[in-house]
């Protein structure tokens, strides 16, 4: 399951808002929540522990090992392309 997903899931189950959770980890609207419900953005690990724990989860749940796993693979993919912008402007 994808962490956008996940996090919506938990949501729902605690019966709180995008804003709701939003303000619960410090942020003022329930904009960010849904970008990442939307699957638009993926939180760095800090803000997963603090989804997490405002969800009255784990550290370890499987939320945050979901967007520790997606997000690396996001910004893996961003260097992989940077290396071969620097490389081809090279020659």
């Amino acid at each position: 399951m994808r962490f956008a997903r996940m996090l919506q899931k938990q949501r729902r189950a605690k019966g709180l808002t995008q804003k709701e959770l939003g303000r619960r980890i410090a942020l003022t609207t329930g904009t960010y929540i849904s970008q990442m419900e939307s699957g638009e953005k993926v939180p760095p690990m800090e803000t997963t522990i603090k989804l997490a724990e405002a969800l009255e989860m784990g550290d370890i749940d499987p939320l945050v090992f979901q967007a520790v796993k997606e997000r690396s693979k996001i910004e893996f993919n961003y260097l992989v392309k940077q290396a071969n912008n620097k490389g081809s402007s090279a020659e």
